[in-house]
C-alpha cells in the first residue's frame, strides 16, 4: 500500500460536497460567510460561499495567514488557526468578485462551512456522500487542510505522523 499526498484534490472533494448540499437546499452559493463562520470581521457578511469555491473571495494569501498564525504562536497550520488568524484580519486583498486568486484559506472557509452544516467532519462527509456511493478501494481519508505539527505545512513530506492527522488520501 503506498501513501498518496492529495494536496489540492481536497479542494475539489470540499467543492463536490459543496455543489451536493447546495443540490439538497442546505447551502445556498449567496449566503455570505459571516453566516456560517461566527467571529469573522465584518467582511464575512460580503463574501459569499460561491467567491470561495471560485476563489475570488479576496481573503489574504497563505503566505500572509501563515504569517499571522506565527505571530499568535502557532507552530501548527490547522483548520482552527487559520479561521482564528482570519478573525483579526479587518481587511481584504480585493473586493469579493473583483479578482481571482487562487486560495487555500478560502477552501479551509468552505471545508469549515460544510462541516458545521452538515455536523460532519469534511472526510466523514465526503465519505458518505462522495466515495461509499463509488466504493474505490483502499479510500481512508481525506482531509480539506493538511495539519502538520513542528513543521511548515507547504514543505512537508509525508511521516507517519502525517497518516495520523489525516492529511490528504491516505492509504492504510
Amino acid at each position: 500500500d503506498d501513501l498518496a499526498y492529495a494536496g489540492s484534490l481536497a479542494k475539489q472533494v470540499t467543492g463536490a460536497c459543496a455543489a451536493l448540499l447546495v443540490q439538497d437546499g442546505a447551502l445556498a452559493v449567496e449566503d455570505p460567510v459571516g453566516a456560517w463562520l461566527t467571529g469573522l470581521p465584518g467582511w464575512a457578511q460580503t463574501v459569499r460561499v460561491r467567491h470561495l469555491l471560485h476563489h475570488t473571495a479576496g481573503l489574504p494569501g497563505t503566505d500572509t495567514v501563515w504569517q499571522r498564525m506565527q505571530r499568535a504562536g502557532e507552530g501548527d497550520w490547522t483548520s482552527d488557526g487559520v479561521i482564528t488568524a482570519l478573525s483579526t484580519m479587518t481587511d481584504l486583498e480585493h473586493d469579493p468578485g473583483a479578482a481571482y486568486a487562487y486560495s487555500n484559506v478560502g477552501y479551509v472557509c468552505l471545508a469549515r462551512i460544510l462541516e458545521r452544516l452538515s455536523g460532519l467532519s469534511l472526510d466523514h462527509l465526503a465519505r458518505a456522500r462522495l466515495f461509499e456511493p463509488l466504493e474505490p478501494p483502499g479510500l481512508v481519508a481525506i482531509a480539506p487542510c493538511v495539519e502538520i505539527h513542528d513543521r511548515d505545512a507547504r514543505g512537508a513530506q509525508f511521516t507517519e505522523q502525517l497518516r495520523v492527522t489525516g492529511a490528504g488520501l491516505v492509504q492504510p
